[in-house]
């Protein structure tokens, strides 16, 4: 279990304890409102870790 203020502060904090070396996430994309009201957790974590972070969106990962 991780305690921390946020997800992306218990994202960051086990990619230190554990020596991440890159990380990978799948995100939705938000439209319209949400888009502006609403804060991308995915782009927080981005910010905070010392890693790469490639972000996929589901529409990248459907099957075509």
């Amino acid at each position: 279990m991780i305690e921390a203020a946020s997800i992306a502060d218990g994202v960051a904090s086990y990619a230190a304890r554990e020596r991440v070396d890159f990380i990978v996430m799948n995100t939705h994309q938000r439209k319209g409102w949400a888009k502006l009201t609403r804060r991308s957790i995915a782009k927080e974590i981005k910010r905070k870790v010392p890693v790469g972070v490639r972000i996929f969106q589901s529409r990248d990962l459907a099957p075509r």
